[in-house]
């Protein structure tokens, strides 16, 4: 890595701390389609592209329309990249859907036609779907990189966690955050089975909609007691999980058919998508021939995928170790 590598990196480091504050003013074409039929948003700097790079959501509802995914995606827009920004439709309805994993191939095989390789900077569980289209035969030439924060390695593995902890304690402040956002998920995907009536639906949307960086946790809360406190909402999502669909979109096991460098960071408290899931996929990484080129860097600077505070140097520079493929167009 170059000196210049080295600036970019830092400038886009920098401005992606300093969301929600504006970044770097970028081309946008809004609202794209591959051949496929997948919705995407393009984000282009001005002048001659370094590389290409597909930013990718986790389960939010507003998809590639999430404000801190366009913020990256201006960011990386300007430090010299073109990046793309779909929506993966099963994600946006906190959904298992094997097509999301298509609906990325996709885009990777747009961008990699234009462009050549292609990197990938992907969130939650889109960084799970991320590592599992890389791994696929016809897609790993085309990806160079990928950037995963705060992957599930298994999501069978992640679910069976989630319902173990059914009968315990909300708890108070982040873990309580945490612990609404995943009941309202499961919630709004079986809203028809738990018999929401229209009012607890629509409310459900709008508050899933303004969830991470709008609604308060009072508002989260009162909607919390009022409609979904005394269902089960945890044993009726299990029954009707479809685990052979969890098994076909989880890394674990699939990851010998990767052929790119892989940087994972993950939070070190977090409470959504434990750092364990990282630490197994890395472990996986290390049995493949390219060992060497994967890194994984556990922090405290985030709260789940989003920054929490600001890093120390050594923070810093373990982050930086672990994402800067992703700039450098290598």
């Amino acid at each position: 890595m170059g000196v210049l590598d080295i600036a970019r990196l830092a400038s886009l480091l920098v401005r992606a701390s300093r969301y929600p504050a504006p970044a770097p003013i970028a081309i946008e074409s809004p609202d794209r389609k591959t051949g496929a039929g997948a919705v995407y948003d393009l984000y282009e700097p001005h002048g001659q592209p370094l590389a290409a790079v597909i930013a990718v959501h986790g389960a939010v509802m507003t998809g590639r329309k999430d404000t801190r995914l366009a913020h990256l995606a201006r960011c990386l827009a300007g430090s010299g990249m073109i990046c793309a920004a779909p929506t993966l439709p099963g994600l946006a309805r906190f959904d298992f859907d094997e097509g999301d994993v298509t609906t990325l191939e996709s885009v990777i095989e747009e961008l990699h036609a234009r462009f050549g390789q292609v990197g990938i900077a992907a969130f939650s569980w889109g960084g799970s779907y991320s590592l599992v289209a890389a791994s696929r035969p016809a897609t790993a030439p085309r990806v160079r990189f990928v950037l995963a924060i705060g992957a599930a390695w298994s999501f069978p593995d992640l679910c069976d966690s989630r319902y173990e902890k059914r009968t315990r304690p909300l708890g108070d402040g982040r873990d309580l955050d945490d612990a609404i956002y995943v009941r309202m998920a499961m919630a709004y995907r079986r809203r028809e089975r738990l018999g929401l009536d229209p009012e607890a639906c629509s409310s459900l949307e709008d508050i899933l909609r303004r969830y991470c960086c709008e609604a308060s946790l009072e508002e989260k809360r009162a909607f919390h007691d009022r409609f979904l406190r005394d269902l089960d909402v945890d044993e009726v999502d299990r029954r009707f999980l479809n685990r052979r669909t969890l098994e076909a979109i989880s890394p674990a096991g699939k990851l010998g058919g990767l052929r790119c460098r892989v940087g994972l960071v993950h939070d070190r408290g977090d409470n959504l998508v434990p750092v364990s899931h990282s630490e197994r996929i890395h472990a996986e990484l290390l049995s493949l021939p390219n060992a060497r080129d994967h890194r994984l860097h556990v922090t405290s600077l985030l709260s789940h995928v989003s920054p929490s505070r600001l890093p120390s140097l050594g923070d810093a520079l373990g982050v930086a170790r672990a994402i800067y493929p992703l700039v450098t167009g290598d």
